[in-house]
């Protein structure tokens, strides 16, 4: 009668296989450039937290988020750059390796969180698109015109 339990050989197969998928797994995982889903939720939420900063604040007259070829930068209205929700460091800037974003222009949001576009970027005839490139593909990110709305 048999007792239960592997052989060593069962245990050294399923390591060796364990391992093989293991190192498929870290050639795929590239952490030093995100990806366009990544990047476009950064931008998205950066947007949204210059909206609500415009909403909040009224003594000013509004935020801004510059769209760079490769990142964001979020300014108030007098230009100058704004903390970084999370820590609450200045600037709150993102610069990415690998990922293109355009087109470039800002987006200024007032105190009733409407946006406005200038540079590359119009708002004027219809909502505004950005879109966010990755070699493995891209997203869109979309600005409704009279209410703000990001998506």
């Amino acid at each position: 009668m048999r007792a239960g339990g592997f052989t060593l050989v069962e245990l050294i197969t399923v390591i060796v296989l364990l391992s093989v998928l293991a190192v498929f797994a870290v050639a795929r995982l590239d952490l030093a450039t995100p990806s366009a889903r990544e990047a476009t939720g950064e931008l998205i939420g950066a947007l949204r937290h210059a909206q609500h900063l415009a909403l909040t604040h009224s003594d000013r007259s509004g935020y801004r988020v510059v769209v760079e070829a490769s990142g964001y930068r979020v300014r108030d209205d007098a230009g100058n750059d704004v903390n970084n929700p999370l820590s609450g460091t200045t600037p709150f800037i993102e610069s990415w390796a690998g990922v293109s974003v355009s087109p470039t222009g800002t987006v200024t949001f007032d105190s009733r969180g409407a946006p406005s576009c200038s540079g590359g970027l119009s708002c004027s005839a219809g909502n505004a698109a950005i879109t966010v490139s990755v070699s493995g593909g891209s997203e869109t990110i979309v600005i409704e015109r009279v209410t703000g709305y990001i998506r």
